[in-house]
């Protein structure tokens, strides 16, 4: 890659190559890339832009990058610049939504999130996976039933999306009309599985699964192992407190009662709050209720064995 630069430093396709490469290292490992990778993505992708201003492959990588950096007006900015060039381009459609959940803008992340869904279709792709699961995504926060159909449309554009498999569990656990925890255990197993047991979340909605099916002490395990793949931790102490109370372990339910109420966020304290991200794609909601729900129902089953 390097070696065809220097041949042709104005090559745009070498460019691209190189910033997708750039994109794709960050997304898999965040941590170890960056934001020198993503610094790297904006430079080769604005030096495309100075030789192709209409290249809507660069100005759609520099969205995600700007993105990904937090630069969030910059973000909106290029990729409304993405949908005058291209008015069908989904994934632009997708991450101005994303962008505007995380933002606050409810009303235009909700339409932005299904004009993208719309263009994208329904073929195998997991580029239009993924614009379905943000939909389905925002829909679960806003209790929509529609998230039934609009997952099932994900995973019928790839059905090993993890993410995807990630939603359906947490529809069985938290959606009013659809609830069924024994399902929902399955799906979180099952997106478990094919992420390789190595993703935070999955361990996290496992551990909520298992709580649901009155497995404690599972839920205890996937609970911990969430917390050291670097999963927020507060709402994970929490499933540790109520599994702990549920088995008589007082003090340690205390502990982990304590232990959360010390790294809780003053956002994600107030009923009806939330916290959107969209950092590497993938729209992610969370809320006040659940963590409130869960150190509820800690504190009756500790107030239940002291009666």
């Amino acid at each position: 890659m390097l070696k065809a630069l220097l041949l042709d430093p104005n090559s745009t396709q070498t460019l691209l190559t190189l910033a997708w490469l750039k994109l794709e290292h960050h997304r898999a490992a965040p941590d170890e890339a960056g934001e020198k990778s993503l610094e790297e993505v904006i430079a080769a992708c604005e030096h495309i832009l100075r030789l192709d201003p209409k290249n809507i492959k660069a100005v759609g990588f520099l969205g995600l990058a700007q993105r990904r950096l937090h630069r969030y007006p910059e973000a909106i900015a290029t990729l409304e610049h993405a949908l005058k060039l291209d008015p069908t381009a989904f994934p632009s459609w997708s991450n101005l939504g994303a962008l505007h959940a995380v933002i606050g803008n409810k009303e235009k992340a909700a339409e932005y999130l299904k004009k993208g869904a719309e263009f994208a279709g329904l073929e195998p792709d997991r580029w239009r996976a993924a614009v379905w699961r943000n939909l389905a995504t925002f829909d679960l926060f806003q209790r929509n039933p529609a998230v039934v159909k609009h997952v099932a449309n994900a995973l019928s554009c790839d059905s090993g999306d993890v993410q995807s498999w990630v939603i359906r569990s947490r529809i069985g656990l938290e959606l009013e009309g659809h609830l069924n925890a024994s399902e929902a255990l399955d799906d979180a197993k099952h997106a478990d599985r094919i992420g390789e047991f190595k993703n935070a979340r999955v361990k996290r909605i496992r551990a909520i699964a298992h709580l649901a099916n009155h497995q404690a002490e599972e839920a205890i395990e996937q609970a911990q192992r969430a917390i050291e793949l670097n999963d927020e931790p507060t709402i994970n102490r929490l499933v540790m407190a109520a599994a702990s109370a549920e088995l008589g372990r007082v003090e340690d339910a205390r502990r982990y009662l304590e232990e959360a109420e010390r790294s809780w966020s003053t956002e994600l304290r107030i009923e009806g709050m939330y916290v959107a991200e969209a950092g590497a794609g993938d729209l992610w909601i969370d809320t006040a209720d659940e963590r409130l729900a869960l150190a509820e129902r800690a504190r009756q089953s500790l107030a239940a064995m002291s009666q």
